[in-house]
């Protein structure tokens, strides 16, 4: 399981390079619901980074290790009456892939993401979620020792 400081760690360290304003760190995707109203509009867009999951791997003691499964967004909250979901995610859009290319950079040098596993990248546009927000969640997984 991924130590959870050098996880928090990471991904405030990468905040302003990627072009995120705040961060967010979370159990569950639920608890973002009651801080949604107070999220500034000079604190936008901001990042959910949701606690890994995780699952050991291995056949034998000498190579057992975990898969941490993990997930974040990328969003900005709609403003009452905004209707083109498009408009937000097209403005997002290389927030999120900025994230992912400066993961793939730190993958060499990070010993979080040494075993990044890049293939698993999966990015999806999210709409309306938790009702009031817009812009995309990147899904990945990598590997820690046990």
């Amino acid at each position: 399981m991924v130590n959870l400081t050098d996880f928090e760690t990471y991904f405030i360290s990468i905040k302003q390079q990627i072009g995120v304003k705040k961060i967010f760190f979370l159990t569950n995707e639920a608890d973002i619901s009651s801080s949604l109203n107070d999220i500034k509009p000079e604190e936008q867009p901001f990042m959910l980074v949701i606690i890994p999951s995780s699952k050991t791997s291995g056949s034998s003691q000498d190579d057992v290790s975990e898969i941490n499964y993990c997930l974040l967004y990328i969003l900005s909250k709609e403003e009452r009456g905004q209707i083109d979901t498009f408009i937000i995610q097209k403005k997002l859009q290389p927030i999120l892939e900025s994230c992912k290319r400066k993961m793939i950079q730190d993958k060499d040098s990070c010993g979080l993401l040494r075993n990044l596993d890049v293939s698993s990248f999966h990015s999806d546009p999210e709409s309306k979620l938790f009702s009031r927000a817009t812009g995309w969640s990147l899904s990945f997984e990598f590997t820690t020792d046990l």
